[in-house]
């Protein structure tokens, strides 16, 4: 559906407190033996005896670190085909669970298929592929909706040995056949779907927490999406090729410390310690010794190599404001050591040089300004008369920013929660609403503003100590 995961978990979420489905934060695969009976009865009701599969089929749990105190995800009631609800996502999910639930007790699909070898006069390479066609739906009769339709047939052609085609006419620029040449392709960039198969597959995480983690990759700035794909960026890659083999060193049976086998005997061994299985204060002490030896090794490494990408955009940034002579040009920071780089930084502070803006706070008092489209006068009073290019320091885009936020924060109108934490206090209080808004100077609670030094912030801390006073 090229939905995000947090999208999925929350019209799954939607769907399970709404009753419609069982509980989501599992990945067993386990039906309870009244839901294998109800959707073995509906799959012969609807498709027939011939479309049942195995009776044992989905009455176990799958290997694994699977979470099996709950069954798989499934309907509440198999036999509802559309959940009412009104929104349309929400209802496609609820089919497809319901598709999933009733596939996994179905037989299987069948399928025909010829292998095809041909020759063509005039050309001195043989010419091979394949066709195929369903037989038989079996399972498939249940996923109809979410599958591309599929030839129920044989094609129109002989397909017994020595049987002779003719081409085509040719097409209107004069080729029949054409030539297509194809080259060796990358392996495709992670989706967020294909990503958290990738981490099932590998013993990494838990229902609760793939979509978790997915989200926390992008908000940290390690990946961002590209035509539904996750393209690392600068700061993924800098973190995989720069900081990641400082701690490449073999320990615990051979595990790399950023590799996914580490990371899934680390949830092993969380698994025994919360089955009483392992001694939680002897695996603790283990894991700080070895993490302090890891931090230590990775550390003397870094002192001994070159200049870490950290160091350089500070240097740059330093560079930028430096008198001239310049002890290096900011191209040249590249070639510095680590040490080199740490001395120079020291050298130029100690100098009085402060570091121009970074890249991030100049994008976020865009973003700010952008938002805030504020006039000449007031941008010149709070930004200056050159704008956010005239920003020469960290310290002065951070005042900056600031008084943008304050701005910000006095034309934002209070959050859907916050009002209606206002609401439900001053109806448990049997205030008015005009006598609650001049609890804090407004005329109106259409007046408050958001945020959280706003004024309807200030209203819920009067009104709850009253409240409580009252209480």
């Amino acid at each position: 559906f090229s939905w995000s995961p947090r999208k999925t978990s929350a019209l799954a979420s939607q769907l399970y407190e709404a009753g419609h489905i069982t509980y989501i934060r599992t990945d067993s695969t386990r039906l309870a033996e009244s839901a294998v009976a109800k959707a073995r009865a509906i799959i012969g009701e609807v498709w027939g005896e011939d479309h049942l599969g195995p009776s044992s089929a989905g009455a176990s749990s799958a290997g694994g670190p699977v979470q099996d105190a709950h069954e798989a995800i499934r309907p509440t009631r198999l036999e509802v085909d559309e959940a009412p609800l009104d929104d349309d996502d929400a209802r496609r999910l609820y089919r497809l669970v319901r598709a999933q639930t009733l596939a996994s007790q179905m037989a299987p699909s069948q399928t025909a298929s010829r292998r095809i070898r041909a020759a063509c006069a005039e050309l001195d390479r043989p010419l091979t592929g394949s066709v195929s066609w369903r037989t038989f739906a079996g399972w498939e009769a249940a996923y109809q909706e979410f599958l591309a339709p599929r030839p129920t047939a044989p094609p129109a052609i002989a397909l017994e040995a020595d049987a002779i085609w003719t081409l085509d006419a040719p097409d209107e620029d004069g080729t029949n056949p054409t030539l297509i040449e194809d080259e060796t392709r990358p392996p495709s960039r992670y989706r967020p779907h294909t990503l958290i198969k990738a981490m099932k597959d590998a013993g990494i995480g838990r229902p609760s927490t793939y979509a978790r983690t997915v989200e926390k990759l992008e908000e940290r700035g390690y990946v961002a999406p590209e035509d539904g794909a996750l393209a690392p960026t600068e700061p993924g890659r800098a973190i995989w090729m720069r900081a990641a083999p400082l701690y490449a060193r073999n320990h615990d049976d051979g595990l790399e410390l950023f590799s996914p086998e580490f990371t899934a005997r680390m949830e092993e061994r969380l698994d025994a310690l919360a089955s009483g299985t392992l001694d939680a204060p002897e695996t603790w002490e283990r894991w700080r010794d070895l993490i302090r030896d890891l931090h230590e090794e990775a550390r003397e490494r870094k002192q001994s190599g070159g200049s870490t990408l950290q160091q350089q955009d500070v240097l740059r940034r330093l560079l930028a404001n430096a008198p001239e002579p310049r002890p290096v040009e900011p191209d040249e920071v590249e070639s510095l050591s680590w040490a080199e780089a740490q001395d120079l930084a020291g050298s130029l502070r100690e100098a009085g040089v402060a570091p121009s803006p970074t890249e991030r706070q100049l994008e976020y008092i865009g973003r700010l300004l952008e938002d805030l489209d504020l006039d000449e006068a007031t941008l010149a009073e709070v930004v200056g008369p050159e704008g956010p290019e005239g920003l020469r320091t960290t310290t002065a885009a951070s005042e900056v920013i600031d008084a943008l936020q304050a701005i910000y924060d006095e034309r934002r109108p209070p959050s859907a929660k916050q009002r209606r934490y206002v609401d439900n206090l001053i109806e448990k209080l049997g205030l008015a609403e005009d006598a609650a808004a001049a609890l804090v100077g407004v005329g109106s609670l259409e007046e408050l503003t958001g945020g959280r030094e706003g004024s309807a912030s200030a209203l819920i801390d009067q009104l709850s100590e009253r409240l409580e006073t009252a209480g």
